[in-house]
């Protein structure tokens, strides 16, 4: 059976190419099987629940391509890393992955491959000098970051195979849409009504809804006279940096906030801590530094012009449209994050308990220690940590999970304020060495403090909660 193969198919825009693929397939009754080529380290989670077959192999190690590429009559191309520290890395994953992938074509596919679709970057053509979008023919200046600078010599590459297999390139220009990590960073700051510009010029960039994305790049890879080309896949309108996040405030439901333009430094200090925590936790660095190449550049402006006339491809969603469906899948799964479904109630309560436990002994301890507030008598600790924190703070994380961050500060806030009032006012269980907290003797005040941290402890522990979460589904 002949086969339609997707590299990178886990990936943000990958997985939007499988679901579309596999819509085409029921209402075309295709005959070929769609086949997702993925690491064996690979977060798959993205594919759950998908008729479509996994094989494990990787574009750095040209025998593991050999088992995806027999039979492929179809070769969508978008494997790569995006996110990483490392031009050998970029390098590897890019430049040597596509020739890998090119070579296992010709050796093992040449007879039954219909079209090899590369899927590259409008950063491999470079920014634009002014608002005038660029085309195709332009020759692409420098690279101004590792990633433009792998994939644009990938494209070469793969120029280079045209003699022997139905190639075609496609560049999109920024995407944007459901499971997009980068989008959901900005999401997060236009929610508390934040609205970052890079710099103090002002920078444009064309922008395009990923299902018209891979739309487009269906399109390419059908039609017969595009063999040989490139093509930029891009929104024919293009758009400030402002512009984008009043967009996404406005599909929000929050039309207003406050303009901060960011200082580039900032960006490279925030590159490089993003980096730093990715050396030792493996999460993705978002941004790196070699991003922050791409994104201080001014214009990100490129024209879809050729793509019309060859294909008939044109992106059918205003920005306005693809950010409303974007925040409406997004706001989807932070409700269903915090609701936590798939977790028993029984078993959700004991990791909560567990949890709150462990960050209520070492309030304790330090308490002790640093001889802020002692318990009179000193045991009564041994029955405060599992009965208040494991206990009746656990469950009270727990029922305001769902809530809004605000509501779970006050909830936390009222609760240890309240306590400390009432243990002034009367004989308590506690007290405070020298009747000061870190110098505040006035009770109200202390209350306020103590109201205020515990408050800030409940978001803490429902976002660890949370994480854990994300981490189990990942991990299936």
């Amino acid at each position: 059976m002949s086969r339609i193969l997707i590299t990178g198919a886990n990936g943000f825009i990958g997985s939007h190419l499988v679901r579309k693929l596999l819509e085409l397939k029921e209402e075309h009754q295709w005959e070929e099987e769609i086949v997702c080529m993925v690491r064996s380290t690979s977060d798959i989670s993205s594919l759950k629940g998908l008729d479509v077959k996994l094989i494990i192999g990787d574009l750095r190690d040209p025998e593991s391509l050999i088992p995806a590429v027999k039979g492929a009559a179809y070769i969508y191309h978008l494997g790569a890393e995006l996110f990483t520290i490392s031009r050998k890395r970029y390098f590897e994953s890019i430049t040597v992955g596509t020739e890998n992938l090119l070579k296992a074509a010709v050796q093992h596919a040449r007879n039954s491959l219909k079209r090899f679709l590369f899927v590259s970057t409008q950063a491999a053509a470079g920014p634009a000098t002014d608002k005038t979008p660029i085309t195709e023919e332009r020759t692409p200046p420098p690279p101004v970051s590792w990633y433009a600078e792998t994939k644009l010599e990938a494209e070469k590459i793969s120029k280079q195979y045209m003699s022997e297999l139905p190639i075609t390139i496609v560049r999109p220009c920024s995407v944007y849409g459901e499971r997009d990590l980068v989008i959901y960073q900005i999401y997060q700051w236009v929610k508390m009504r934040i609205h970052g510009l890079t710099g103090f010029r002002k920078r444009y960039t064309g922008m395009v809804y990923v299902k018209d994305v891979v739309e487009g790049m269906i399109a390419a890879a059908q039609h017969k006279d595009s063999i040989g080309e490139t093509y930029f896949l891009a929104n024919p309108e293009n758009y400030s940096v402002n512009q984008v996040n009043k967009t996404l405030a406005k599909a929000m439901g929050k039309p207003w906030g406050l303009t901060i333009p960011v200082p580039l430094f900032i960006f490279w200090i925030m590159a490089l801590f993003a980096e730093l925590f990715y050396l030792f936790l493996r999460n993705t660095p978002i941004p790196t530094r070699d991003k922050v190449h791409d994104i201080s550049q001014v214009y990100w402006l490129c024209t879809p012009a050729k793509a019309g006339k060859h294909f008939g491809w044109e992106a059918k969603h205003s920005l306005l449209e693809g950010m409303k469906a974007t925040c409406d899948y997004i706001k989807e799964e932070e409700r269903l994050l915090k609701k936590m479904p798939l977790e028993p109630r029984g078993i959700l309560w004991v990791k909560y308990f567990f949890l709150s436990l462990v960050f209520g002994a070492v309030i304790e301890a330090l308490a002790a220690f640093g001889k802020l507030y002692y318990f009179k008598p000193w045991w009564i600790v041994l029955i405060i940590v599992p009965l208040f924190w494991g206990g009746i703070f656990a469950t009270l994380c727990k029922v305001t999970r769902t809530c809004h961050c605000v509501v779970q500060f006050l909830v936390g806030f009222i609760l240890l304020s309240g306590l400390e009032i009432l243990n002034h006012s009367s004989p308590g269980l506690w007290a405070f060495y020298n009747d000061s907290l870190c110098g505040i003797t006035d009770p109200v005040l202390r209350a306020v403090v103590l109201g205020i941290g515990t408050g800030i402890l409940v978001i803490i522990i429902n976002a660890c909660m949370g994480q854990f979460y994300k981490r189990k589904l990942r991990l299936g």
